[in-house]
């Protein structure tokens, strides 16, 4: 398999490891979490084949996800090239996003390494929660506590069920930037790398970062990857840290009208 291969396997493993049903089309799977309906990463359609149109599908999986009860609307395209023949429509579909996101591997040394006085430590889940409920909130999710409860129980399901490792920078005696890292089968992840505002600017996604990558190469990773928006600022410091993109995952939907994860 090639890199982009095995990191999309990965990634869809990691969803169907976390939600509590998985039911089977022709098309796919519809993964569904009935204790964690409001949060969109438990509830959404994942097509791994498909003939049709690009029309076809969408009313296809719509109508899926609604005998599912569901208010959004979320669907994953994990192959690259099922992705490319269909997006030129689903982009025109009208869908409130239609995102794409870059797998990046790690290749090269970092343009430079992290600043050796921030310490990156492996803290525990409660810990790891509380800065973690901190940038929930940050990113607008927080309104509602039970939305933020739901989150934060995904993360936990998945902890059940593969090896989890939850990074962080500590300042001060508070988790100040965190990342998580999945590992298996000599792939590992690193996942929702994030940093408080007040602490930003110091280094400190850097070191934790490059701490998650030496805590997977030290466990025997092979292939370390992230995922980034092909939209957004943080694929140019992954750049920088020695990722290079090797695929595109493809993700499109709406939301319900209320502030519940996408």
């Amino acid at each position: 398999m090639t890199e982009h291969e095995r990191a999309a396997a990965f990634l869809v493993e990691t969803y169907r490891r976390r939600v509590e049903r998985i039911e089977s089309f022709p098309w796919g799977e519809l993964v569904v979490t009935p204790s964690l309906r409001r949060v969109y990463d438990a509830n959404f359609a994942i097509v791994r084949r498909w003939d049709g149109t690009a029309d076809e599908l969408a009313r296809e999986v719509d109508a899926a996800q609604a005998r599912q009860g569901f208010a959004h609307r979320k669907t994953v395209l994990p192959d690259e090239d099922l992705a490319d023949r269909l997006w030129p429509e689903i982009s025109k579909q009208g869908w409130e996003y239609a995102s794409r996101y870059l797998m990046m591997a790690h290749h090269r040394e970092p343009d430079r390494p992290a600043d050796p006085a921030i310490e990156i430590l492996g803290v525990g889940n409660v810990d790891w929660a509380s800065g973690r409920r901190a940038m929930i909130v940050l990113e607008g999710h927080g309104e509602d506590p039970e939305v933020v409860r739901q989150l934060l129980e995904l993360d936990r399901q998945l902890v059940a069920t593969m090896d989890v490792r939850h990074l962080a920078a500590v300042v001060d005696g508070e988790v100040a930037s965190f990342a998580g890292l999945y590992i298996e089968g000599g792939v590992a992840q690193i996942e929702d790398v994030a940093t408080l505002p007040a602490y930003r600017g110091r280094g400190l996604a850097r070191a934790v970062v490059l701490g998650g990558l030496a805590e997977a190469r030290r466990a025997g990773a092979e292939l370390v990857f992230l995922v980034a928006d092909e939209d957004d600022w943080p694929k140019e410091l992954y750049t920088r840290l020695g990722f290079d993109p090797i695929g595109v995952e493809h993700v499109f939907g709406r939301s319900d009208g209320q502030h519940f994860a996408t």
